[in-house]
């Protein structure tokens, strides 16, 4: 091998601490993408501002450190949906949201022995439809305000609904 092909080498210990980034989702007005990295050594919810091309933290260990799924943007960019399981391990979600000008994350569902699917926004912003299979274990779908609040249940099949 020449010098310089050893040069542009990296070892194995180098290469597994690159930071990982992924599920990127952009959001539809503000010109800012949000992702998933490690580049902290925890699995943060990020923010990339793509005129400023600034990087910002959202969140600061609320974000699920083995996630998911997806997470999902308001229609107006003021909040970002996304699941964690509170209890680390039994696999039951709860739904959250964190405001992106202030940073708060708040825990919109809270059903410990059932699981809770993040789904859609409603166009407005104020309605989030979701699954769960807190009615009778079958997986249902269910809205709430996007405060958590009002939640009703929507479907009332045998077979589980899914996103």
């Amino acid at each position: 091998m020449s010098p310089k092909e050893t040069e542009k080498r990296i070892s194995i210990e180098e290469l597994v601490a690159l930071p990982l980034h992924f599920y990127a989702t952009p959001g539809r007005t503000s010109g800012k993408v949000a992702f998933v990295s490690n580049k902290t050594e925890r699995t943060e919810l990020h923010m990339l501002d793509l005129e400023s091309m600034e990087f910002s933290q959202l969140t600061n260990g609320e974000y699920p450190q083995t996630p998911l799924g997806f997470h999902k943007w308001a229609p107006d960019d003021s909040f970002i949906l996304f699941h964690k399981d509170p209890i680390p391990g039994n696999e039951k979600n709860d739904i959250f949201s964190i405001s992106v000008l202030e940073g708060k994350v708040v825990q919109l569902t809270n059903t410990p022995e059932n699981r809770d699917d993040l789904g859609e926004v409603s166009h407005d912003g104020k309605w989030i439809v979701f699954s769960s299979d807190r009615s009778g274990g079958i997986s249902q779908l269910f809205r709430m305000k996007n405060d958590g609040s009002e939640i009703k249940q929507l479907t009332d099949h045998v077979r589980p609904v899914a996103f």
